[in-house]
């Protein structure tokens, strides 16, 4: 049983650092990608948010180990690109079809 014990927190950092991996490579892909906003008509690069806070964060894993990394998994899988200029998460690829009509409509 104790070899187990000593076992959950390589597990736990494990877990946490396969996900961090995973969010960073999503985040590099469509970062440098252009979008246009579908709200406000932005055209350029995004900003990244992060839904729930990070006081609570840090709570939960003072606190209790379990709860703190469910949340922290929650937080970085989460996370999602929004229009600098409105804040709103409609965010179209300048390249594709979508991006291309709005361009024609917000700038003719």
């Amino acid at each position: 049983m104790s070899n187990y014990v000593a076992f959950l927190p390589m597990l736990v950092v494990a877990i946490l650092f396969f996900f961090i991996i995973k969010s960073m490579k999503k985040a590099k892909r469509l970062k440098s990608k252009e979008f246009i906003c579908g709200n406000c008509g932005y055209i350029g690069k995004t900003k990244k948010a992060t839904k729930g806070s990070f006081w609570i964060e840090l709570a939960l894993w003072l606190f209790l180990i379990l709860p703190g990394l469910i949340y922290s998994i929650w937080r970085i899988t989460s996370r999602h690109f929004i229009c600098p200029t409105c804040g709103s998460p409609e965010l179209i690829p300048v390249d594709s079809p979508r991006g291309k009509k709005l361009i024609k409509e917000e700038f003719p």
